[in-house]
């Protein structure tokens, strides 16, 4: 790996890390809640469902599951600011059966193919 892509992803660590503090501001945009609605439904969870949220940035889709009284379900959720999980980690602290790891999601996740339900 080059110089350059080191002083890149720095930035990039930078710029997600910096966002986070912004971030959940967007939860009073009706469009964006519209969308959390949108993927609420179109996931159609069901008992014992496996999710994975890859980008989940500060957990708001995971809080916005919590608020709909979900079946029984898993999500794992993913992203790559320590910050943003830190955020998320704390929101959903006592919601539900949800994980928060740091990834890369420009890398191969590690998980084997059909793993989850819903993503």
């Amino acid at each position: 790996m080059g110089a350059d892509s080191v002083r890149s992803e720095s930035a990039s660590d930078g710029f997600w890390d910096l966002y986070s503090r912004y971030y959940d501001a967007i939860n009073q945009l009706m469009p964006y809640r519209k969308l959390l609605w949108d993927v609420y439904q179109a996931l159609d969870l069901q008992p014992g469902m496996r999710v994975l949220d890859a980008g989940c940035g500060t957990g708001n889709f995971e809080a916005f599951i919590a608020e709909k009284d979900p079946p029984d379900v898993r999500i794992e959720a993913l992203d790559f600011s320590p910050r943003m999980l830190r955020v998320a980690r704390g929101k959903c602290d006592r919601l539900g059966a949800y994980t928060f790891e740091q990834a890369d999601l420009n890398r191969p996740l590690p998980y084997a193919d059909a793993t989850f339900d819903g993503s």
